[in-house]
C-alpha cells in the first residue's frame, strides 16, 4: 500500500490506485473516498445533504487519520464506489469553501487540499479534490463543540470514540502521562524490601554518595513529594510496591492453557490451567519465569541424534517465550484495565496486551510477521524500561532490551528451531504475539519412529 502524502503529492502516478474499480481495492487505514452529493432537477446541491455530507464524511475522516495515523490519511473528494471520476464542479464555489474550511470545523488539524483536474470516461474535464491529513501530535483533533466529538481510523471506518478510547488516546499522545501520575500516599512499609534492596545496588553502583530509602526513590522518580510528605506514581507504585495489585488490580500476567487450536479461540471452552502471577512487575517476570523452568508446561520432544544418542527439542525457544512475555509487561498499555494474557494452544503460545505497539515514525499494518516487518518502538512506559533496564535477573543479564534488539532474538531463535517467525495482531488498544509451534508435524514423527515421549521443559 503506497504512503498517503505520495499519493497526494504524485497523484498522476497513483491515479489508477484512485481511481480503484472498488472501494475495498483503495479505501483502509490511510486513505478513503467518496462522491460528494449530486445536484438536484433545479442544479442545486440540497443543502442538509451537503451539510449531513460535511459532517459525516469529510469531518469524521480527517479528524480519524490526523488522530489515529502516524503516516496521515488521504481523503478524495469527487470519485464514486466504483471509481468514476464524478468530480465537484456542480458545487458553488460557497459550498467548496465551506467544505475546505477546516478550522471552522476541527481543532488540532493541518489539512491541506489539491484540486486536481482530470477527465472522465465521456472526455469531460472534471475537478477533483485531494485533501491529505498530517498526523497530530500530543493533541486530538476534535469538532469545537462544547462537547467535542473525535474519530479514530479502523480499517476503512471512522469511528467516532467514547470517554475511555479518548482516554487511551490522550495516554498514546503523551498529552497525560499514566507513568506519573499520582497512585496513592507513599508508606515505606508498603515497599518490596528485596526490590529495593536490587535496585539500590545498581542504581547507586557508580556513586560516591548514599540515599535513604526515600531519598532513593524520590531521585529515581518513583515518588513524588506531596505537602509534608511523599505520594507514589503509577510507575513508581508498579515496580516498587510489594503488591501493586491492591490499586492496579489489573496488572498481573494470566498464564492459560486450552485443549484446542489457536484459530478455535471462540469457541475454546474453558482453559485446562489457569494461573495469575502478581507482585511488582520485576517479580511478575521472575515468577512466572521460574514456573516455565520448572513445571513442564510446555513439551519437550525427543529426536535421534545421527552421532548417537538422543537430543532433546523444546516446543518452543525459551527466549521467544521469554521476550514475548517480557515485551508485553514492558510495553502495554497499563491505564487499560485488563491482564497480559498468556495462552497455551495445541499449536501455538499466543500473548496479548493492552495498547498497540507504537513506532517512532510509522504505522504498523494490522497484521505482520517479524519475518517481513521490523519494530522501532516509541516506549510507552519509559520509566518502567528503564528501571528494567537496570535491574538484573539470576544470571546478570538485564530483565529488557530494545524491542527492536528483543523481537530479532524472537525471529532468529524461532527460525533456529525450524519454526515460523513471531505474528503481530495489532489494533487501537491490543497487541497479540502468536509463537507457531509444528507439534502435529513432531509427534506425527515420533509414532513413527515409536519414540513418542514427552519430558520435562528445563528454561533458563
Amino acid at each position: 500500500m503506497p504512503n498517503p502524502k505520495e499519493v497526494f503529492e504524485h497523484h498522476q502516478q497513483h491515479w489508477k490506485f484512485i481511481t480503484a474499480s472498488s472501494d475495498a481495492d483503495f479505501e483502509g487505514q490511510h486513505f478513503d473516498r467518496k462522491e460528494v452529493p449530486p445536484a438536484e432537477s433545479n442544479g442545486q446541491v440540497d443543502k442538509r445533504k451537503l451539510r449531513r455530507f460535511k459532517t459525516d464524511r469529510v469531518v469524521s475522516s480527517i479528524s480519524a487519520f490526523a488522530n489515529g495515523n502516524r503516516d496521515g490519511g488521504l481523503l478524495v473528494l469527487g470519485v464514486s464506489k466504483t471509481g468514476e471520476i464524478k468530480g465537484i464542479d456542480h458545487l458553488r464555489e460557497d459550498e467548496i469553501n465551506s467544505l475546505t474550511a477546516f478550522n471552522d470545523l476541527l481543532k488540532n488539524q493541518t489539512a491541506i487540499v489539491n484540486f486536481v483536474e482530470r477527465q472522465n470516461k465521456a472526455g469531460a474535464k472534471k475537478q477533483i479534490l485531494l485533501i491529505y491529513v498530517p498526523y497530530t501530535q500530543h493533541a486530538i483533533c476534535e469538532t469545537l463543540d462544547t462537547s467535542p466529538k473525535a474519530w479514530i481510523r479502523s480499517g476503512p471506518q471512522n469511528i467516532q470514540i467514547d470517554d475511555q478510547q479518548r482516554e487511551r488516546l490522550k495516554r498514546e499522545k503523551k498529552i497525560t502521562d499514566f507513568e506519573n501520575a499520582y497512585c496513592c500516599p507513599f508508606h515505606i512499609d508498603d515497599v518490596d524490601k528485596e526490590i529495593l534492596q536490587e535496585f539500590r545496588k545498581v542504581y547507586l553502583e557508580t556513586a560516591n554518595y548514599d540515599l535513604n530509602d526515600e531519598e532513593l526513590l524520590y531521585q529515581a522518580g518513583a515518588i513524588e513529594r506531596d505537602g509534608d510528605g511523599y505520594a507514589f506514581n503509577n510507575a513508581g507504585f508498579l515496580f516498587f510496591a510489594k503488591y501493586p495489585q491492591r490499586k492496579l488490580s489489573w496488572a498481573y500476567i494470566r498464564l492459560m492453557r486450552f485443549e484446542a487450536n489457536s484459530n478455535q479461540a471462540q469457541s475454546r471452552g474453558l482453559p485446562t490451567f489457569d494461573r495469575k502471577f502478581d507482585g511488582p512487575i520485576a517479580q511478575q517476570i521472575r515468577k512466572i519465569r521460574s514456573f516455565l523452568a520448572e513445571s513442564g508446561f510446555f513439551k519437550t520432544y525427543q529426536r535421534r541424534n545421527p552421532n548417537g544418542g538422543f537430543a532433546d527439542d523444546p516446543e518452543f525457544p525459551r527466549i521467544a517465550v521469554d521476550e514475548s512475555i517480557v515485551n508485553a509487561v514492558a510495553h502495554r498499555d497499563y491505564g487499560i484495565q485488563l491482564p497480559v494474557e498468556c495462552m497455551h494452544y495445541k499449536d501455538a503460545f499466543v500473548v496479548g496486551n493492552s495498547g498497540r505497539i507504537l513506532q517512532r515514525n510509522r504505522d504498523l499494518p494490522s497484521q505482520f510477521s517479524l519475518d517481513d516487518t521490523t519494530l522501532d518502538s516509541m516506549p510507552r512506559n519509559p520509566k518502567l524500561i528503564e528501571w528494567l533496564k537496570i535491574m538484573r535477573d539470576e544470571d546478570g543479564a538485564e530483565f529488557v532490551r530494545a524491542l527492536s534488539e528483543g523481537t530479532k532474538r524472537m525471529r532468529d531463535e524461532m527460525r533456529t528451531a525450524g519454526l515460523d517467525a513471531p505474528r503481530y495482531k495489532v489494533d487501537d488498544s491490543h497487541t497479540i504475539v502468536t509463537l507457531f509451534n509444528n507439534a502435529q508435524q513432531r509427534e506425527a514423527l515420533l509414532r513413527t519412529a515409536s519414540i513418542g515421549q514427552n519430558f520435562k521443559l528445563s528454561f533458563y
